[in-house]
């Protein structure tokens, strides 16, 4: 384990998460200090990832995470889900019934969903403990699917909580046939968002690793934070600005949602617009129009060198330092 975050320190990353996986519901077990402890040897030291924009938020839960070799460790629960009661302990409606589990969900830096069937999702999106919904691509039929439908109004369940769509690489790095699903499930992610304002917030992490002792048995399927950027845009089709922020700032978003659940101060709902198909097509035509006339000014080198950003490049509303995070 130690090799792995040492190897994706070198390659750019500064914050990474350890998932312990649930089936349905957490068990009394399944509680962080039992599960995580992550005894890995600190080399260098870091501060938390932007002290002035998180560091309040986060407080001494976010502190919990260990710092090793220039990368921050925090800690993630991911539960596979099918059963809509299952689903349901994910959601505070019920906190008096479902005390222990939230109690139990605190102790995580990060919460994820990744459900297995329409009902499961529609649940998944909706509910109030999640950080994260997972869109696996290899949990519907043949294993080159999703199994379930991504409707408009399942994204803005999404949005409204502050929460984020997530897609894993490692599948589709080293299986032709997902590889062909990652694209397709981008695609139908970006149909049921059209309209949808804010857009969702995507991250591309590489999912699961197996790990035996201190050997990493998927080499491989790691890629730097400048080659998923240069995927996105150019493989999923996903514009430049959500790429970047993929690996930046929403990903720092949804460690503050996690900080705030924590603590019980998540907002209850934000804003979301819906906006028609004949406004966005106008929209998107002005956009381009004026995207155009921008690039010429620039310059197309600029851009490029923007999209190749090395480790160590910001912008300016990234909400990190210095570094990139894989989730």
């Amino acid at each position: 384990m130690k090799q792995l975050v040492e190897r994706l320190a070198s390659i750019g990353y500064t914050t990474i998460a350890f998932s312990h996986v649930v089936y349905g519901r957490p068990r009394p077990d399944d509680s962080v200090e039992s599960i995580l402890q992550l005894n890995i040897a600190t080399t260098h030291k870091r501060g938390d990832l932007d002290e002035s924009s998180i560091g309040a938020a986060t407080g001494n839960h976010m502190s919990k995470g260990n710092t090793h070799s220039n990368i921050r460790t925090v800690r993630r629960l991911h539960a596979i889900v099918e059963n809509s009661s299952d689903v349901g302990v994910y959601s505070n409606t019920n906190a008096t019934e479902n005390a222990a589990t939230l109690s139990l969900l605190q102790e995580y830096d990060l919460v994820s969903l990744a459900p297995r069937n329409d009902v499961s999702f529609q649940l998944a999106c909706s509910a109030s403990e999640a950080d994260i919904v997972t869109l696996d691509y290899t949990a519907g039929r043949g294993g080159v699917q999703i199994p379930f439908r991504i409707r408009p109004a399942d994204v803005r369940a999404v949005v409204e909580r502050g929460a984020a769509f997530e897609l894993h690489y490692c599948p589709a790095l080293l299986n032709v046939q997902q590889r062909k699903a990652l694209v397709q499930t981008a695609r139908l992610l970006q149909v049921a968002s059209t309209g949808v304002r804010p857009k969702p917030r995507i991250l591309f992490s590489s999912g699961g690793r197996t790990i035996t002792g201190d050997v990493d048995m998927g080499p491989m399927a790691l890629r730097s934070p400048g080659d998923l950027i240069n995927l996105m845009q150019t493989v999923l089709g996903v514009e430049a600005t959500t790429a970047q922020n993929a690996m930046r700032s929403s990903a720092i978003k949804v460690l503050e949602r996690g900080a705030r659940r924590q603590t019980g101060q998540l907002q209850s709902r934000f804003a979301v617009d819906v906006v028609s198909e004949s406004d966005f097509v106008r929209q998107s035509s002005a956009k381009d129009e004026f995207v155009e006339k921008s690039q010429e000014k620039k310059g197309e080198a600029v851009v490029e060198n923007e999209n190749a950003a090395g480790i160590g490049d910001r912008t300016t509303n990234d909400g990190l330092d210095d570094g990139f995070i894989t989730l």
